[in-house]
């Protein structure tokens, strides 16, 4: 076990050394991130210790200030993952699931303060018990449990086919909405212990679900998300979708906000 935990720190400290110091951050901002990755590798090897089957679910939250900062360069987040990933398949870690490491901006924080949240899927442990680590690529496989999507007002389909899909009026955004009410970045839907969950960015005009401002909230089928007055409606099946089945409509990438 000793020798699992010094292989996880290691790693650890080598995207802190390889990453962290060549990000545009300044450097409270960069004090967070490593912080944060300190924590985790805290809690990570606690509970590996302890022989029992560590949480997969992870959630940071953090000042809007340092999440707009940090997810700048959400490259970071991923080699996280990676690191989790590829420790625990070398060394027969177990995980209660996939794998998901989130922001989450709260504005009672300060900007050198965060909290570090973390539980497990609990619908994957009663369906596996206990679920060793696979490779990285078949478990991108298994983390979207059913098709979901969102109708846009062209009544095009946008398949929501990663964890997070970042939407805003800047081009970096996997969904960008060309409207001058739309926030650079204005919310995202993210994929936690199978289920979509949309977050305000703390944008200007606010976030909407069925009518009532959000900054927070679980997506159903049918809900319809309210984005500066842009709307979109949430829709889902409840079946698995193969990655070689063919998509209904092309994902759009750009739309008129108008």
């Amino acid at each position: 076990m000793k020798h699992i935990l010094e292989n996880l720190e290691n790693r650890l400290q080598k995207l802190v050394e390889a990453s962290i110091g060549f990000f545009p951050w300044n450097q409270p901002q960069k004090t967070v991130a490593i912080r944060i990755i300190n924590e985790l590798r805290a809690k990570v090897s606690f509970l590996a210790e302890s022989g029992q089957p560590i949480p997969n679910v992870f959630i940071t939250q953090v000042n809007p200030e340092v999440y707009h900062a940090l997810m700048s360069e959400p490259v970071w987040i991923e080699d996280i993952k990676k690191v989790l990933y590829e420790t625990a398949f070398e060394s027969g870690l177990s995980f209660a699931g996939p794998i998901h490491f989130e922001l989450v901006p709260v504005n009672q924080y300060r900007v050198d303060e965060f909290n570090l949240q973390y539980n497990s899927n609990l619908h994957e442990i009663e369906r596996t018990s206990v679920m060793k680590v696979t490779p990285v690529n078949e478990i991108e496989q298994e983390t979207i449990k059913k098709r979901a999507f969102l109708i846009l007002k062209n009544n095009e389909i946008y398949n929501l086919e990663q964890g997070i899909i970042q939407i805003g009026r800047k081009r970096e955004n996997h969904l960008m909405i060309d409207s001058p009410h739309i926030s650079r970045a204005h919310a995202q839907i993210r994929l936690i212990a199978d289920q979509y969950m949309i977050f305000d960015l703390n944008s200007t005009g606010g976030t909407y679900l069925n009518g009532n401002r959000i900054t927070q909230a679980p997506l159903r089928a049918g809900d319809v998300i309210s984005l500066a007055g842009y709307d979109l409606v949430y829709g889902e099946e409840n079946q698995i979708v193969s990655p070689d089945e063919e998509q209904t409509a092309k994902l759009p990438k750009i739309v008129d906000g108008l």
